[in-house]
């Protein structure tokens, strides 16, 4: 038994990462922003994960929901990953057992048409509420809310979480089953927890899958185009979203600036060398889904050099190894794949050492455990001992297989999707000549990015590769990483983000375990080994650290966000 002093401790480190009170962050700045107004457009290659801001689970999806929706508590830009309130009214209040977090709702936030009224307490029990439905099945509701009482994945829609509280309009309590509220805390940054109303999207949310993406209403500053009747006809799947202003939004409860008039998503821009260029020789644009190209990052860095913003994105690059199908079922093929992977060609095909640094495990920078995974110093992982790939012991585990020769004599091809903008049809080339080097026949797939995402997060699609997948931390914890890529609990039929689908039931329980430790320089310790014992598994090949490299044209002045991974935060983004 842990002792209670130390808990407390730690709870109130994590609510001092909380600013406490009205809208403190209110005056951080645009830096050179000059106009109030104008349409700013953004130039993506696809379209989100899902439009639905309370199931998306990527860095695009992120986007637009930041814009639309206001969780009950974020980040500004500038803020690294100090978070401030939204939708509370203060700090989180934990109990000193660690069984119920208690938060404030903010007065006088209302949705956008056709609802108009105030958000609530009951909002957002209903928001979190519904991200375990079962047609909604939010990817991160077990992961990080899935110890309130009662809560349960794949609810029929309409069910209620009995640990849910809410004594008044403004209050909303949850009663945990385990002593886990500094972890449940810390995830109310999470979209989940933006107000949905139930009276208007329960029906939506009984089809299957949910159509409230579709009919969403929103509370932040803008919100996708709509009828009088609250379709979103501004969402045109896999060609545009147009984001205007929320009649209903008080700049006086928001402390984002939110200056632009309109914001308008432009798909389909798969060239991202042309598209990158076309933002910053032109006016009013910013880059979406994609990062420059190695080729731009090359030639127009020079020439554009304060249009480009680099920041550390919390993150790692790698390649997940489908361990459920043959024959990536076998511990010393993926060894082999991962100890012959070019890495060194595939950082050079996003861009080289000013788009990232070589990663030799899987916890990133700026996350505690890091170091104890083994930093950024000499691999602890014999895989990782050179960059450009070590094809003797790559061949040596091969033999191990029962491959006498060496190289891998099987006729049937790995799947292989790749997204298909300029650095994901780069990296795919990489990944088939690292696999063919070593005998394997690879039949590659390039289709557009959500696609590849949906495609690769589908069990039932039986990929074996999938070699532009990132993950960035959702918080400043290493559970955030370790935990959705690695448990096989988190093996889901849609939206997976255990793309290995490693099911290792002692690491499995190492992961259950490390939740539960409070002391933070234990808590970093766990994770870290869990790292290197992962690493060891070679449930995927783990590339690179990438710096998110952002561009705008020369009349934006923008700031991205770090807990966006690195994206344009688009209320905090402005012409000049």
């Amino acid at each position: 038994m842990r002792s209670s002093s130390r808990f407390r401790s730690l709870l109130y480190a994590l609510s001092l990462a909380v600013a406490v009170g009205g809208v403190a962050a209110r005056t951080v700045p645009v830096a050179h922003a000059q106009v109030q107004g104008g349409t700013l457009t953004v130039l993506a290659a696809g379209d989100v994960d899902t439009i639905d801001p309370g199931a998306t689970y990527y860095t695009f999806g992120g986007m637009v929901a930041n814009a639309t929706q206001r969780p009950l508590y974020g980040s500004p830009p500038t803020a690294g990953t100090t978070v401030v309130p939204d939708l509370a009214d203060g700090a989180p209040q934990i109990s000193a057992d660690g069984m119920t977090v208690t938060v404030r709702v903010r007065r006088g936030v209302r949705f956008s048409p056709p609802v108009n009224r105030e958000a609530t307490a009951r909002d957002v029990k209903y928001a979190i509420e519904r991200g375990f439905f079962r047609t909604v099945q939010t990817p991160y509701a077990g992961l990080y809310f899935g110890d309130i009482v009662g809560a349960r994945v794949g609810a029929t829609p309409g069910t209620t979480i009995p640990g849910i509280e809410t004594p008044d309009d403004q209050t909303l309590v949850l009663h945990l089953s385990r002593p886990r509220a500094a972890l449940v805390a810390a995830a109310l940054v999470m979209a989940m927890t933006a107000p949905v109303p139930p009276e208007y999207a329960a029906s939506f949310d009984r089809a299957g899958p949910s159509t409230y993406g579709r009919h969403q209403v929103a509370t932040g500053p803008y919100t996708i185009r709509a009828d009088a009747a609250g379709n979103a006809v501004g969402w045109r799947r896999g060609r545009s979203i147009d984001l205007v202003r929320n009649p209903n939004w008080d700049a006086a409860t928001d402390f984002r600036p939110a200056r632009l008039d309109a914001i308008r998503v432009v798909e389909r821009n798969t060239d991202t060398e042309r598209a990158s260029r076309r933002i910053l020789r032109g006016r009013s644009m910013v880059s979406g889904d994609f990062f420059p190209p190695a080729s731009v990052l090359r030639r127009d860095r020079p020439r554009h050099r304060d249009q480009f913003t680099f920041a550390s994105a919390g993150g790692v690059n790698f390649a997940p190894l489908n361990t459920s199908l043959a024959p990536l079922n076998d511990l010393n093929v993926r060894r082999a794949i991962v100890a012959g992977f070019d890495r060194a060609a595939a950082l050079a095909a996003v861009g080289g050492a000013v788009a990232g640094t070589l990663a030799t495990h899987f916890i990133p920078p700026g996350v505690p455990g890091f170091q104890e995974a083994g930093g950024s110093g000499r691999p602890t992982s014999r895989l990782y001992r050179r960059s450009h790939g070590d094809l003797r012991l790559a061949r040596s585990y091969l033999r191990h297989a029962g491959f006498r020769s060496g190289r891998y004599v099987g006729r049937r091809p790995l799947r292989v999707v790749i997204s298909n903008d300029t650095a994901g049809r780069r990296l795919g080339a990489v990944a088939a000549a690292s696999l063919r080097r070593l005998g394997f026949r690879v039949a590659l797939d390039v289709v557009p990015f959500d696609r590849m995402l949906n495609r690769c997060g589908r069990p039932s699609s039986r990929i074996h590769m999938c070699p532009n997948f990132g993950w960035y931390r959702d918080f400043a914890d290493p559970q955030t990483v370790i935990d959705p890529l690695f448990n096989g609990a988190n093996i889901l039929k849609n939206g997976n983000t255990n793309l290995a689908q490693l099911d290792v039931p002692a690491i499995n329980q190492a992961i259950e375990a490390a939740k539960g430790i409070v002391d933070p320089q234990q808590r970093a310790q766990a994770w870290g080994a869990l790292d290197r014992r992962i690493t060891d598994l070679a449930p995927g090949v783990a590339l690179a650290f990438p710096k998110a490299a952002a561009i705008r044209s020369a009349n934006v002045a923008g700031q991205v966000n770090t807990l966006l991974g690195g994206a344009w935060d688009l209320p905090f983004t402005a012409l000049r």
